[in-house]
């Protein structure tokens, strides 16, 4: 008798039957009427420890394991046969320490020798066992018996006369198999002899039948350990069971995991056709045949569908399926009254069923059809009538994509068929057009065209996906249905046509909800673009933060659900445009692809959902989709302003992958400077070389000068040689061969890895010494202070802030004066034209409609620079990324364009707000009543704000915000009345552009005097007019 057994150190905390690799070992010796049990080694186990634990001679333990050439390292988990007939046939027992217990007082408690039990669990030090440690006793464990349970709970299981028939086997395969490969060598060698051998069939009929033994043997193994069980992870539990037996000889193991395999199949094939065959109904044998199939493993499955038995049940339920067209119909029955009742009963029996199943049914049953088709009496008729083709596109959707359902549709399309109406209706019900691909694909094959059937599917289509992708569902479906169709030789410009339709009709949804945000942020997009010109950051966020907090949280709610929906948009929208931008440039649609994207990305509205989704969604710029975006937006498919998009995803990219990282640097603490450092490599590789359209070679070089630049400024730790890293940084992406082209510091790139050397100056340094803080709690100072020291801006070392495009004709162009900021403009070209105002880089809320506050290395990337109270670019555009929760509300004013205004178009509409707004900036109650009025409407300045032309005032004065609103509020109750009219007196004379308010020499022009006469006027928008005018006034200048 043999029993197997697992040591402590697996009994009790390792599942052997989950290993995923199955130990390999010789066929045991072949056990004797002795009782024997087989261990499984655990780690560090000996042949010694084994022997006293089960009180056995070592030698015994060898003889009993020929497979065992080192007896001094046995290997964990391999199956060691121990007879234990000189020990009495007795077990040892697992016992659990209590506290407090020795190991003397365990061997006295239990008569044992304390020597014993100590070698028997490679004990060392006799006083060092625990509470809870789990030790072996030689000779507690009682009788070994057949299905015993050991000390430890564990069953021993019955291991003798079915391991001795595997074993036999084990001999019989390799004696037969020796003779055959034999024979072959012999017969290779030109014996005629051999080849006798070998013609009869005999040796290999031998090993044939050897292998079935061992099959038969293995069964019987693994049926004493499992009886009647046949779910496969018990029968894959004890096959790794029989399998570790044989752990020192890869053939054998082989060839007893092959023979595992099969009886494990063998088995679940036999319980479920077991159970399918005890049913009598058909549908019911199909779906216990069913239930059986889709909870088998693949092999299982495989083996099930070439069953004998499985077969015979596949064919009996499709002659049950046909039986409408194979009987004598009912009077008055006509053929299609017999076909659709037929194929209804093959699509009955196939519901629910996987497709290869389903597929298998259906292919037996086709040729029945055939047969209908083929008889005469039915030649007038079309095989399905409305009823029938219906019924038949629904199944063959069901079964296609199985080698079995494809080659059942081709056989039923062969029929020729068709009804039109219902085939369209169909589709656009929502079933798959298979069968008409394939009739299709028929006629073309005939030498015909096939554009009727072809128009057919695209108009099922056209109704089907259409409206879904209309409103944002991803197109794929439908495109992988442009590809089957080309497959099979056959136009799919009109599905594609589809896709295309539906993304043009869902980016009217975009333009529709960005016009939403607009009109619900008219009021507060106005007062920003006015008056925030005359406000420095805080001011401006303050007054906003006021505004919000007045319109109340109904007003905020609907607010936020506007933007969370332009995000939801361009998320969507850009899904869809990754998904047809997969279409392969060889493929005829692809000219209609092209220009749908150059379309979409063009349109104002989806433009900016598409870079909101961006700058809210981190899976838009994560590893995995950075080469889908870097496709989607290259420059050939859509143009230059596939640019734009790529420096906003290359920009997101960045601040997720890098900036994140760079935020806690410390140049005193080497941990977070190394952290740092690895967050600048992790650059490299191809994903951000695609976002940024350089090779991976300059990039890699680009990053080694930034890494360079890193180290110089952690050993200086000051602001000079940040200076003078950063300058030597700018110089080798300036003038380098290789990478002035691509890295110079008007170029994206440059510009972005420019940056990530500026954030680590900036962190470092304002990390690590608070002297470059002036009031610690405030992070503007430190950076001001480290940008005004050294002195980079100045230099024309780029800081990039930000990306985005501002109007040169929108009053925020027409503000900046020298800043030039016409077309495509980083905050580094701000900062560096006005260096000489600089007036601070204020790192504020980016939220990009998601309200998330931005950490101090984030913000030093995307701070928006404020000059004379100007607002400049921010990542991606304007000032969505500067005014927190109203930022994008701002923006999408200025994207749907003059129609909010136009609509709105009242010269004193937004006082009231007006007076509030610069209230809440710090003018007077005064000085906020008096500017806030807009221009008449009879002015050249309908509905225009005095604030921009006072910015502009400020700006020519060389004032800042704060000591612009000092002086308005210095003044008299009508010195600010004068300022007011003379402020709307410019506004009208500049044509309500602050742009023509300059520092020129004076303008005149003629006008009709009261008597009808030409009088000449002096224009009040130069500079030296407005002091003229004001100190005419009285009014003190600031």
């Amino acid at each position: 008798m043999s029993l197997y057994i697992y040591p402590k150190s697996i009994a009790s905390s390792v599942n052997f039957a989950a290993l995923d690799t199955p130990p390999q070992a010789l066929p045991l010796p072949d056990p004797t009427d002795d009782t024997a049990i087989s261990h499984i080694v655990g780690q560090d186990e000996s042949l010694h420890e084994l022997a006293a634990r089960y009180c056995v001679p070592v030698q015994d333990i060898i003889d009993a394991n020929p497979a065992l050439t080192d007896p001094d390292h046995l290997i964990p988990g391999e199956a060691l046969t121990v007879p234990l007939q000189k020990g009495g046939d007795v077990l040892p027992a697992l016992y659990s320490v209590q506290s407090g217990e020795t190991l003397y007082q365990i061997a006295a408690t239990h008569g044992g020798d304390v020597g014993e039990i100590a070698l028997a669990n490679n004990i060392y030090s006799q006083d060092r066992i625990y509470p809870g440690e789990k030790i072996w006793i030689p000779g507690m464990g009682g009788k070994a018996q057949p299905g015993a349970t050991s000390a430890n709970g564990d069953t021993a299981t019955a291991f003798t006369s079915e391991t001795k028939k595997v074993n036999d086997a084990l001999r019989q395969v390799d004696s037969t198999q020796r003779l055959l490969a034999s024979l072959r060598d012999d017969a290779a060698k030109g014996s005629n002899a051999a080849h006798a051998e070998l013609r009869d069939g005999f040796a290999q009929q031998n090993a044939d039948d050897a292998l079935n033994q061992l099959n038969d043997a293995v069964d019987g193994a693994i049926g004493a350990r499992v009886g009647v069980k046949t779910d496969d992870a018990t029968l894959s539990k004890a096959g790794r069971e029989l399998a570790a037996t044989y752990v020192r000889d890869p053939a054998t193991y082989k060839l007893v995991d092959s023979a595992i395999a099969q009886v494990r199949i063998g088995r679940q094939v036999q319980a479920i056709v077991t159970g399918v065959r005890a049913q009598s109904d058909p549908l019911q044998m199909m779906r216990t045949f069913s239930a059986g199939y889709a909870n088998a493993p693949q092999d299982v499955k495989d083996a099930l569908l070439a069953d004998p038995h499985a077969q015979d049940m596949l064919d009996a339920v499709a002659a049950w399926a046909n039986q409408p067209i194979t009987q004598k119909p009912e009077n008055g029955v006509l053929p299609q009254g017999q076909t659709v009742a037929a194929i209804r009963r093959v699509d009955q029996a196939t519901q629910g069923l996987d497709k290869t199943m389903a597929g298998a049914l259906v292919e037996r049953a086709v040729s029945a059809y055939e047969t209908f088709y083929k008889d005469p009496e039915h030649s007038a008729f079309s095989l399905f009538g409305t009823q029938g083709m219906t019924v038949l596109m629904n199944l063959s959707g069901r079964i296609a994509g199985s080698t079995q359902g494809d080659n059942a549709i081709v056989r039923l399309a062969a029929t020729g068929a068709w009804n039109s109406d219902a085939v369209r209706d169909a589709i656009a019900a929502g079933a798959d057009p298979a069968y008409a691909i394939a009739l299709a694909g028929a006629i073309k094959m005939d030498g015909q065209k096939p554009d009727g059937v072809v128009q057919i599917i695209n108009d099922g289509i056209a109704l089907r996906d259409q409206k879904n992708i209309a409103r944002g569902a991803n197109p794929q479906p439908t495109l992988d249905l442009v590809k089957r169709m080309q497959a099979a030789g056959l136009d799919g410009n009109g599905v594609m046509k589809v896709v295309i339709d539906g993304m043009q009709q869902f980016k009217g949804v975009v333009t529709a909800d960005v016009t939403k945000l607009a009109q619900h942020d008219a009021e507060i997009s106005w007062l920003v673009q006015n008056l925030g010109a005359g406000m420095t950051p805080q001011q401006l966020n303050q007054a906003v933060a006021d505004y919000r907090t007045k319109k109340g949280p109904g007003w905020q709610a609907d607010e936020d659900k506007l933007r969370q929906q332009i995000v939801a948009d361009g998320n969507q929208l850009t899904a869809q445009m990754i998904a047809v931008n997969q279409t392969p440039q060889t493929s005829v649609t692809r000219a209609m692809v092209d220009p749908a994207l150059q379309a979409i990305v063009s349109d104002p509205s989806a433009g900016l959902a598409i870079s909101t989704a961006i700058q809210a969604d981190p899976n838009l710029t994560d590893a995995s989709h950075a080469k889908d975006m870097a496709d989607l937006f290259a420059l050939s498919k859509i143009g230059d302003i596939g640019r734009k998009y790529s420096s906003e995803i290359a920009s997101a990219y960045l601040r997720r992958n890098v900036l994140s990282q760079l935020q806690g640097v410390d140049l005193h603490d080497p941990v977070s400077v190394e952290q740092a450092k690895r967050a600048i490599n992790s650059l490299h590789g191809e994903p951000f070389a695609r976002l940024l359209g350089v090779t991976q070679s300059d990039l890699d070089k680009a990053i080694k000068a930034v890494q360079g630049a890193a180290d110089n400024i952690a050993e200086t730790r000051t602001p000079d040689g940040a200076d003078a890293a950063l300058q030597n940084l700018n110089k080798t992406l300036s003038t380098d061969a290789t990478l002035s082209k691509t890295f110079n510091k008007v170029t994206v790139p440059g510009q972005l890895l420019r940056g990530v050397a500026v954030v680590f100056a900036s962190a470092s340094l304002i990390n690590s010494d608070n002297k470059f803080n002036a009031d610690p709690s405030d992070p503007q100072n430190s950076l001001k202070l480290l940008v005004d020291s050294s002195g980079f801006v100045q230099k024309n070392v780029e800081v990039l802030v930000g990306l985005g495009r501002i109007d040169k004709n929108s009053l925020m162009g027409q503000f900046g004066g020298e800043w030039k900021m016409a077309g495509r403009a980083s905050a580094g070209d701000l900062i560096a034209g006005v260096s000489t105002v600089l007036d601070g880089v204020s790192a504020v809320r980016s939220t990009f409609g998601i309200g998330t506050q931005q950490d101090g290395a984030n913000a030093a990337l995307s701070a928006t620079t404020a000059v004379g109270g100007a607002l400049t670019v921010a990542p991606a555009f304007g000032a969505a990324a500067w005014l927190g929760p109203v930022g994008l509300g701002v923006t999408a004013v200025g994207v749907v364009g003059k129609a909010i205004y136009e609509a709105n178009k009242d010269a004193h509409k937004y006082e009231t707000a007006s007076k509030r707004f610069l209230k809440s900036a710090g003018y007077d109650d005064v000085a906020a009543d008096a500017l806030s009025k807009q221009g008449s409407v009879i002015s050249d300045a309908a509905g225009a704000s005095q604030i921009p032309f006072l910015a502009k005032f400020a700006q020519l004065k060389k004032m800042t915000p704060d000591q612009i609103r000092n002086w308005v509020n210095s003044l008299s109750a009508d010195q600010v009345d004068a300022v007011s009219k003379r402020l709307q007196q410019t506004a009208s004379d500049s044509g309500g552009k602050p742009g023509n308010f300059t520092d020129g020499p004076r303008q005149t022009v003629f006008i009709a005097g009261a008597d009808g006469y030409a009088v000449q006027v002096t224009r009040a928008n130069t500079l030296g007019v407005f002091e003229e005018y004001l100190k005419y006034d009285h009014v003190p200048l600031g």
